[in-house]
């Protein structure tokens, strides 16, 4: 199944919980490096180390929008009150 399990590795050591690390590398050097690391028997790993299991979210991607829009402002103050004229949108 392509999976090289590890015992008594920095991992093991450093929780000392008995978990066997295994790990895997997929895809191609060209393509894509995806190297996972799985540990099974995890039950006994601490709040502080869980929380490095978790998935990072993917970045929020928003739109483009290139084209510049130039709003003209028309109205006008004539005596004291305004007078409303339309605005008017230009494209360029």
């Amino acid at each position: 199944n392509g999976l090289i399990g590890v015992q008594g590795n920095g991992i093991q050591n450093q929780f000392r919980n008995g978990n066997l690390v295994t790990a895997r590398a997929e895809g191609n050097a060209a393509w894509q490096n995806a190297n996972q690391i799985r540990c099974y028997n995890c039950r006994g790993l601490e709040e502080q180390y869980t929380e490095l299991l978790e998935p990072i979210p993917e970045p929020q991607h928003v739109a483009q929008n290139n084209n510049e829009v130039i709003s003209e402002v028309t109205d006008v103050e004539q005596d004291g009150e305004t007078v409303e004229q339309h605005s008017a949108n230009f494209e360029e």
